[in-house]
């Protein structure tokens, strides 16, 4: 399952790729699973100084699970019983919003 994440603070995320081991989507298509991490977030100011200044920065490492369910509990095309069945999502992150499913489609 292809899982993208722009959340880059999250603690699951690993250069957009996130690598929890399930994700729970909530009824606003938001990701319930995103949980704040400080290193993460120091890692990407880092990350963003050095690329300004090198043409290009060390890749990190990225191991998506691949065992990953995602529960969900929004009104979906998707959604099939509580149990995402895309073949992959996207969660976006805006400033005043929470991380939330781009892949949701309403039925």
């Amino acid at each position: 399952m292809d899982i993208k994440c722009k959340k880059s603070e999250c603690k699951n995320n690993k250069s957009c790729c996130c690598c929890a081991k399930l994700i729970k989507v909530g009824k606003g298509v938001d990701c319930e699973t995103y949980e704040y991490s400080q290193k993460n977030a120091e890692n990407l100011k880092q990350q963003t100084a050095k690329n300004m200044f090198e043409i290009g920065g060390e890749i990190e490492s990225r191991v998506p699970n691949k065992s990953t369910k995602i529960y969900c509990d929004a009104k979906c095309l998707f959604n099939n019983d509580g149990i995402c069945n895309a073949n992959g999502i996207t969660v976006l992150d805006t400033e005043n919003k929470a991380p939330y499913c781009i892949t949701h489609i309403d039925e």
